[in-house]
């Protein structure tokens, strides 16, 4: 938690707005006011992020349009790739997850890949995906969880019409890493 010594930035943040902002009126606000009304809330801050958001505040007092702020000391997150196959989910009142829409891109163009519609892998919207590399898949699950670290990898899906099909087959996908340019596309078709 910050405690009084943290006062430092957000009056830092006033100092700046007070010498610099091409206003020397400051679009007509008390800046000392505005300082001292968000001086209280300094105290809850825990984190880097609640700073940044305080400081932004304060800087939104201003009225002014491209006065950001970002960054300081933030712990760097370890990222962890997740893939993803190209469609929208439902869960049924099973907990199943039911593949509700395919994203059907252009598979011979590297951004427009669809995973689900690859020749071989025959999945059909309304199927049922029952299990990931051999993992179950159920509500409460997130579907995603069990695709971490796939993207361009070779990744086994259990696929029927119902959770208990006796017709389910193993399907192989590559997921890709980003479905941006799938929906885009699908947009503007």
């Amino acid at each position: 938690r910050l405690n009084s010594v943290s006062r430092g930035p957000i009056r830092e943040a006033f100092r700046i707005h007070r010498d610099y902002f091409y206003d020397a009126a400051l679009h007509g606000l008390d800046l000392e006011a505005a300082y001292q009304k968000y001086l209280p809330f300094l105290a809850h801050v825990g984190h880097r992020d609640d700073l940044n958001y305080l400081m932004a505040e304060f800087s939104g007092e201003l009225v002014a349009g491209h006065a950001y702020v970002g960054g300081g000391d933030i712990p760097a997150r370890e990222r962890v790739p997740v893939g993803l196959l190209g469609a929208d989910y439902e869960v049924t009142p099973e907990g199943t997850y039911r593949i509700a829409r395919i994203y059907p891109g252009m598979n011979w163009h590297p951004e427009l890949r669809s995973p689900l519609t690859e020749p071989g892998v025959n999945v059909r919207e309304g199927e049922l995906i029952l299990a990931v590399n051999g993992q179950p898949l159920r509500a409460p699950t997130v579907i995603y969880s069990l695709f971490e670290k796939t993207v361009d990898r070779i990744t086994d899906l259990r696929v029927g019409s119902s959770p208990d099909d006796p017709d389910a087959r193993t399907v192989s996908v590559r997921p890709v890493g980003s479905e941006t340019g799938l929906r885009h596309w699908s947009w503007v078709e």
